[in-house]
């Protein structure tokens, strides 16, 4: 549906590419893990000396394509072959020239110093034989795939104004798919939430535009199907614990709620779409939302007001009542998010730019720990012990010790920071800065047609609470949420 153009990288990065050809090995599946096809291509006029092989590979954007296995580390500007989606590989953008296949880029590869007027450029069939490949999954010569491996950890990264969901190998910290989302190939609708169901089998989408609530399965990415919960503004959703049903908040004045079977994927007869407006002209516009630990109550933030409103959803119909808080002036609740062990619970407040914590049991509150400007979505560290909150108008990340309720640091991370996520496995938090440009930011590498600006990725260190050196992916336009496969 999308293709996407790339600037240049910085033709320094080339321009140390010594001019050779590479003697012709015609078994390129041993040497190199590619089918004899690609690998022709790649092994005598790619990864040649001064260009892209292990010894050259810095002065080549770091790009190595000596092997198969070396393409799916990336390069500078992050992935640069995607399976099953050539249009968005910029590879293929710095080897065409033909505009019918996308956007050329500058240098041409293969790149000639001696002579960059007249670059050795690829045939039509060669471009050909590249696209079709990626689009067939970019296989290696025994039909081997980098998505084959159902128990692969990965991440995932929506990106709002694209309606593009990329999928990144946890190990590698590489994009290897690219799913295209929503239901109007012509219309960007603007996913908004991602979100893992309790059992870690299948993760969840919500779309601002369209209505619809989408489901994929986490083993391979595909698509289980969707339900129309009417047209809204669906922001957040929060799951029953054992994974069965799915409580999603418009954002919309008057709020409502819909409630989704997740099993069937169908609204649930019992509830339908029920305006949720328990106090007139006081409840408008609810954002974020929590399930508690034991499946009873539901907690939804009141976005522009100054309380939380908590539902017991264990009868119909659900009783409920405000939660006020303690603080003069509107505190302006954004998201809310329970510790691990379910003993106290976590409220964003963009007003009173902090972050306010909760006795789950009593509803008490306890404590106020300030944060950066405009703090938004959380997350926790069971392992480190650590709440991480996004700054978005501050373009840092608070970092909070949840068992002392004490403020450790406010780590820069990028311009106007949202989603994040922890994976504890690779002892990292990744943070995906929207770079809409309204803050500054870096201008982007790669151009793309859904309009807008790209965003990119960060990671910190959970053991140095440091960003991690030489790791910034370029993403779509506007990336909003990030979640890890547990």
């Amino acid at each position: 549906m999308f293709r996407f153009s790339f600037i240049v990288i910085a033709l320094a990065l080339f321009s140390s590419c010594t001019w050779e050809t590479a003697e012709l090995n015609q078994d390129f599946c041993a040497s190199s893990g590619y089918p004899d096809s690609v690998g022709k291509i790649f092994i005598t006029k790619c990864a040649t000396a001064g260009c892209h092989n292990p010894a050259s590979k810095y002065s080549a954007a770091n790009f190595d394509l000596s092997t198969w296995d070396a393409l799916f580390n990336g390069a500078s500007g992050g992935s640069a072959v995607i399976p099953y989606a050539s249009g968005q590989s910029f590879l293929i953008n710095f080897i065409i020239t033909d505009s019918s296949l996308g956007t050329p880029q500058l240098p041409t590869m293969p790149y000639n110093p001696y002579n960059p007027d007249k670059p050795d450029l690829l045939s039509s069939e060669e471009v050909m034989t590249i696209i079709d490949w990626i689009n067939n999954g970019a296989p290696d010569c025994n039909s081997r795939r980098l998505t084959d491996n159902p128990d692969r950890a990965k991440f995932y990264v929506i990106n709002q104004g694209c309606d593009l969901l990329y999928v990144f190998d946890a190990s590698r910290q590489v994009i290897m798919r690219s799913i295209e989302i929503g239901t109007d190939p012509d219309e960007i609708e603007n996913p908004h939430f991602i979100k893992f169901s309790p059992d870690g089998l299948y993760y969840y989408i919500a779309f601002i535009k369209n209505g619809y609530f989408q489901k994929f399965r986490a083993s391979d990415d595909q698509f289980m199907g969707q339900v129309y919960i009417t047209y809204g503004s669906w922001n957040t959703f929060s799951f029953t614990p054992d994974s069965r049903y799915v409580y999603l908040i418009d954002f919309n004045s008057p709020g409502r709620i819909a409630v989704v079977d997740c099993d069937n994927m169908v609204l649930d007869p019992q509830y339908t779409i029920n305006p949720f407006n328990p106090d007139p002209g006081v409840f408008n516009n609810p954002h974020g939302s929590a399930i508690s630990p034991n499946g009873q109550f539901l907690y939804i933030t009141q976005q522009l007001g100054n309380a939380l409103y908590k539902m017991d959803i264990s009868s119909f119909p659900p009783d409920g009542h405000f939660i006020n808080f303690p603080t003069p002036g509107i505190a302006k609740p954004h998201e809310i998010e329970f510790s691990p062990d379910g003993d106290v619970f976590f409220v964003t407040c963009s007003g009173s730019q902090d972050v306010k914590i909760f006795d789950a049991l009593t509803d008490q509150y306890l404590a106020s720990i300030p944060t950066g400007l405009y703090p938004q979505e959380m997350t926790v560290s069971k392992s480190k012990k650590l709440l991480f909150v996004s700054n978005m108008q501050g373009n840092t990340v608070t970092i909070i010790n949840y068992q002392t309720k004490t403020k450790i640091k406010d780590l820069f991370v990028g311009y106007e920071p949202h989603g994040l996520d922890v994976d504890e496995s690779k002892e990292l938090l990744y943070v995906a800065c929207r770079n809409t440009g309204t803050t500054g930011g870096p201008p982007p590498h790669h151009i793309s047609n859904c309009g807008g600006r790209n965003g990119y990725l960060v990671a910190v260190d959970l053991n140095t609470l440091q960003l991690k050196p030489a790791f910034k992916p370029e993403l779509s336009v506007d990336p909003y949420g990030v979640a890890v496969r547990k």
